[in-house]
């Protein structure tokens, strides 16, 4: 076989290096008032250096996306991944493995990247080319993420311990960073208000005459994600799980026919890794009137929840109401669990945010805020549904479209 030519070496270069368009979720101004939030906080709480290693704090400071970042997976290549920012030097600092180069860029704006030039993939070779990268950094306070998954006990124990011996105080900065990620922007809101709209997609698909006791819960959840697909979704933070009952809302879809008698659907629909989450009750055939009633009394939260949850009302207010109103039908009881939690920015292997509430308690010292995005769930008497909802100035706003009743399929 001839050897190939230098001219026929440079078009397989050109093609495998062929530019593709970058996919930027939000606007330069948009990512540049969230580094000026970060670098705020920072200086509010005598912060010098933060290390982001979250995919979800990473994304939402400059929009990195990736589907691997090392986190289990062989010892012998360690996660490599982090954001530097200084509370008042230059610009933000990503580094990455090389072979993500032309990965980076593609959906995040930040514009210095690095990458270790050494062949060894050890920790003590990683963390030394991010610490002397950093090396005019090296003093007061650094922050890094405790709480993320994506940095396991041993390499963040190894950093810090690297840090240390550079007379630097290491502190976790994870309730700081999701904090700033609460309250959503108008832009944010924006992309959750078509998340959405994906997931109602998925969840008409289903509604039109595309269900029936033969197929098996991982079939429903095939055409379940097909219909979001088609209507520009993408993956989810968790299993988007398809289940007979509540009980197992959090078992994995399985091959067990789905039978007659009630299905669950617990789905986000995704849009730039931004979450919103609907959960629907089916029920295939003839439902029994208790459950009926059930389901009416768990949609009739929903509004309850829209006349009380105003900007500046405490959650302690909001479950007192709710408490009542389920007390009124004689179902408080015959709960699961009623409350919610914050939506946004996911990655696997979650997708429940920081913030939650939870109507059992009297929480003083959690408040409605114009832009906070949660979940409401309202399951009672064996029925329910979950809604997303943003809290605003001038509303409580439910996003789905679809009805909240029990959604009844002929067996």
């Amino acid at each position: 076989m001839d050897a190939i030519s230098e001219l026929d070496l440079r078009k397989l270069r050109e093609l495998i290096e062929e530019q593709v368009p970058t996919q930027h979720a939000f606007s330069g101004e948009e990512y540049a008032s969230r580094l000026n939030k970060l670098r705020a906080a920072m200086a509010k709480a005598r912060i010098d250096v933060v290390l982001l290693s979250s995919p979800e704090s990473q994304c939402w400071l400059h929009g990195y996306q990736a589907r691997w970042y090392r986190t289990g997976s062989t010892t012998e290549w360690p996660p490599v991944n982090f954001t530097a920012v200084h509370v008042d030097k230059d610009d933000m600092i990503v580094f990455d493995s090389a072979d993500h180069a032309r990965l980076i860029p593609f959906t995040s704006i930040a514009s210095d990247i690095r990458h270790p030039t050494s062949a060894d993939p050890s920790l003590q070779s990683v963390h030394g080319f991010v610490v002397n990268e950093l090396k005019d950094w090296l003093s007061g306070t650094w922050g890094i993420e405790k709480w993320s998954p994506r940095q396991n006990a041993v390499t963040t124990e190894h950093l810090a311990s690297m840090l240390y011996g550079h007379d630097v105080r290491v502190v976790d900065i994870s309730v700081m960073l999701r904090g700033l990620q609460r309250v959503k922007s108008a832009a944010e809101i924006k992309i959750i208000r078509e998340a959405s709209r994906i997931l109602d997609a998925g969840y008409f698909h289903l509604m039109s005459d595309n269900l029936h006791p033969k197929m098996t819960e991982i079939q429903v959840w095939a055409e379940l994600e097909w219909a979001m697909a088609q209507a520009g979704g993408e993956t989810g933070g968790l299993h988007n799980t398809i289940s007979r009952t509540r009980s197992y809302c959090h078992a994995l879809s399985s091959t067990r026919p789905i039978g007659p008698g009630p299905l669950l659907a617990d789905p986000c629909g995704i849009k730039h890794r931004y979450h919103a989450n609907t959960a629907r009750q089916f029920y295939l055939g003839d439902p029994p009137d208790e459950l009926l009633k059930a389901s009416d009394v768990a949609a009739g939260a929903v509004t309850v929840l829209k006349e009380v949850a105003k900007p500046g009302v405490s959650f302690a207010t909001v479950s007192a109401r709710l408490r009542e109103y389920y007390q009124s039908f004689g179902l408080w009881e015959l709960r699961d669990w009623i409350g919610g939690y914050q939506l946004g920015i996911a990655f696997p292997p979650d997708w429940v945010g920081e913030f939650n509430w939870n109507a059992e308690l009297d929480e003083h010292d959690k408040y409605v805020e114009h832009g906070l995005v949660t979940n409401f769930e309202s399951f009672v008497g064996g029925a329910g549904l979950i809604e997303t909802v943003i809290f605003l100035d001038e509303g409580t706003e439910v996003l789905s479209n679809v009805p909240r009743h029990l959604l009844l399929v002929k067996a």
